[in-house]
C-alpha cells in the first residue's frame, strides 16, 4: 500500500487541530460527517442506492439471477458482492492501490453476508441445482474516509430498496420499515449488518 507522506507543516497543523479539538474540515472530534442517502436511483436494478458521507460517494445496485447453489450450502441461495474503485477516487490513485482497496472491502463485506449470519434458504429453487443469486455491486466514485461504514450503509439501503418490490427478498431480510431512509438512519434491528468505525484516543 502507498505511504502517505506529511511535511513538517502539515504534521504541525494536524497536531494543533487535535489539541484544540478541531478537525481539518471544521468538525468537532466526535462529530460525524454529513450523511446523505438516495434510493431507487437505477430503474433497471432490483434495488439501488447512493450514499455521500462528507466527500465520500458510493453507488450500489442489487440484481437477482438464477444460478447454482454452492457445494457447501446446496439448499440455500447465494449473495455475491463486487466492489469497484475508480483509480482517481482516493489520494492513493494508483491502479494497484485501488485494486487492494477493492479486495479488502469485498472480502470484509462478503464475510458478513454469509449464510451462517443470514438465512438464505428462501432463495433455494431446487436443492443442489438451482437458486436465486443476489448480486451486489458497489462503485466507489469518491473516497475521502469512512469507506467501510459508507459501503455497509449503501448496501443496506439498496437491499431494503429491493425489498419494497420483491417479496422474496422481503422474506430473507425481514424488513418491516415503510421508509428506507428512516430505516438506515435509525439503524433498527433487522438482519442487515452495518459497520461503524471507531478510534480510541489517549490524553
Amino acid at each position: 500500500m502507498d505511504t502517505i507522506l506529511l511535511s513538517d507543516l502539515e504534521r504541525f497543523y494536524l497536531v494543533q487541530g487535535v489539541e484544540v479539538g478541531c478537525r481539518m474540515d471544521g468538525r468537532e472530534p466526535s462529530e460525524y460527517r454529513p450523511l446523505e442517502i438516495e434510493t431507487n436511483i437505477l430503474s433497471h436494478a432490483t434495488g439501488s442506492a447512493s450514499i455521500r458521507i462528507g466527500e465520500t460517494f458510493i453507488v450500489c445496485c442489487v440484481k437477482m439471477e438464477v444460478g447454482k447453489p454452492s457445494l457447501t450450502n446446496t439448499g440455500e441461495g447465494r449473495i455475491e458482492i463486487n466492489v469497484e474503485c475508480y483509480p482517481t477516487a482516493t489520494h492513493r490513485c494508483s491502479e494497484k492501490a485501488a485494486s487492494e482497496l477493492e479486495e479488502r472491502l469485498k472480502t470484509t463485506l462478503q464475510s458478513t453476508y454469509q449464510s451462517k449470519f443470514i438465512d438464505l434458504s428462501p432463495l433455494c429453487i431446487q436443492r443442489g441445482r438451482q437458486c436465486w443469486v443476489i448480486y451486489i455491486d458497489l462503485l466507489i466514485l469518491e473516497g475521502a474516509g469512512n469507506l467501510l461504514d459508507a459501503s455497509s450503509l449503501v448496501v443496506k439501503a439498496a437491499l431494503l430498496n429491493a425489498t419494497q418490490s420483491n417479496s422474496l427478498l422481503l422474506s430473507v431480510f425481514q424488513n418491516n420499515s415503510k421508509s428506507v431512509e428512516a430505516e438506515v438512519r435509525q439503524l433498527r434491528g433487522d438482519m442487515l449488518p452495518l459497520f461503524v468505525t471507531i478510534h480510541k484516543t489517549f490524553h
